[in-house]
């Protein structure tokens, strides 16, 4: 685990019920810290899509990253892009109806 992912670790989960992105209904829930890279028990954030489709699948192939600052907030890119280059991006935005 590096040291991105250890900061990680300690934030909350944000399980709404509707994708913390665009709000769609139905989500599945997705390890902020990828379990192989030991997010097994780390926080977990309600997606649409799955693995492959929707705002899931943009996180599972790095064109959606998460960061934990007095909230969670996202940030999409339009290619793949390495989590510690995103973290010096502008454009990152506060989940949807985080505070519900």
């Amino acid at each position: 685990m590096n040291e991105y992912h250890k900061a990680l670790m300690s934030a909350p989960s944000l399980t709404p019920g509707w994708c913390i992105c665009c709000g769609r209904p139905y989500p599945t829930r997705h390890h902020v810290v990828k379990r192989s890279q030991g997010g097994h028990d780390g926080p977990q954030v309600d997606l649409c899509g799955h693995g492959t489709t929707g705002c899931h699948g943009d996180a599972e192939h790095q064109r959606l990253h998460f960061r934990y600052s007095d909230g969670w907030m996202y940030l999409r890119t339009e290619e793949p892009t390495k989590y510690a280059v995103a973290l010096e991006m502008e454009g990152w935005r506060r989940c949807v109806m985080e505070e519900l």
